[in-house]
């Protein structure tokens, strides 16, 4: 009895362990968001990291990741790169600026190796904020690119 009890927790454990190590797997997995200063498009040089993980990322798995895409035999389908600003501006304007946002993080990732008909742009303008506070640091929030795997 003592040797099925054992066996039982030993057995928990490995799972736990398993289970958290596909957790962490996945969070490395993610692509990260860039931010960008008010009324720009250019990539900061503290994003440049973050911009350089995303290339490590996509250009090690060109051939794998999207279920869809090993499903059709191509490897990764698509990323598509968002563009979003902050409340600040109109809406046409705002929409442009994201459109710039999301092609000067597309240019970084085909200039640095990334497979140019795999990546889309899509400008959201200031549609979709994550930050609805009127400051400085809700502003920052909403400045970005996002990038998703299709």
């Amino acid at each position: 009895m003592k040797v099925k009890n054992l066996l039982s927790i030993m057995l928990l454990v490995a799972v736990a362990f398993t289970l958290a190590n596909c957790a962490n797997q996945n969070k490395k997995l993610a692509l990260r968001k860039i931010h960008f200063d008010y009324d720009q498009s250019y990539i900061r040089s503290d994003m440049i990291p973050i911009m350089d993980m995303n290339v490590k990322f996509l250009r090690k798995n060109q051939r794998h990741f999207s279920t869809k895409a090993i499903r059709n035999g191509n490897g990764l389908d698509q990323v598509t790169v968002e563009g979003h600003c902050d409340e600040r501006g109109s809406h046409e304007y705002n929409y442009a600026l994201g459109a710039r946002r999301a092609e000067s993080a597309k240019s970084y990732l085909v200039t640095h190796g990334v497979n140019p008909s795999r990546v889309r742009t899509v400008s959201f303008g200031e549609d979709r904020p994550l930050c609805s506070q009127g400051d400085e640091s809700c502003w920052f929030t909403n400045r970005r690119a996002e990038f998703r795997v299709d």
